[in-house]
């Protein structure tokens, strides 16, 4: 039996039958009985830190991430950018290369998944300001409705809607 417990919310690309092959659960998953001490490494217990994300060009990361989606900027440096995010810091690297989207949902990743209030409004708001979508219009699993898009680097990110 399993139990969601996870505030950030992680994408398990698990095949199935389901919309585009994939069922693309939207939570972290711990087994039920399960108590901190279950998962600590060096006497700690793990919990999320940080979100990182690789980017190739810090203009466009700050105008896509600040102007874009939203995230006001914290601090920058030459090689990195912190964003405000309630939960854990989420932080660009600046990197080389950008990555490819190639079989998205179908190749092991990670995926940030933004939870917002309506994703129909925010698909709509997106896509006005040049957000490019993997999905035409939100898929439905059986815990939220969501949609993939595409940073200008390749990262993929979703927004859910949970249902209620």
């Amino acid at each position: 039996m399993w139990d969601l417990h996870c505030p950030i919310l992680w994408r398990y690309g698990i095949q199935s039958d389901a919309h585009d092959g994939c069922i693309g659960f939207d939570w972290c998953w711990h087994r039920e009985g399960t108590n901190s001490s279950d998962h600590e490494v060096g006497g700690n217990p793990m919990k999320l830190g940080k979100m990182m994300i690789f980017v190739s060009d810090l203009a466009e990361a700050k105008r896509f991430y600040c102007d874009v989606l939203g995230f006001p900027l914290k601090a920058e440096t030459k090689t990195r950018m912190d964003f405000v995010h309630e939960g854990c810091d989420f932080i660009a690297f600046k990197c080389e290369t950008n990555t490819s989207v190639e079989n998205y949902s179908h190749e092991a990743r990670s995926v940030f998944v933004f939870e917002v209030a309506s994703v129909d409004q925010a698909l709509h708001e997106l896509r006005a300001k040049g957000v490019r979508f993997l999905h035409q219009t939100p898929a439905e699993n059986e815990f939220s409705r969501y949609a993939a898009f595409i940073d200008p680097f390749g990262n993929v990110h979703e927004i859910y809607e949970a249902k209620h």
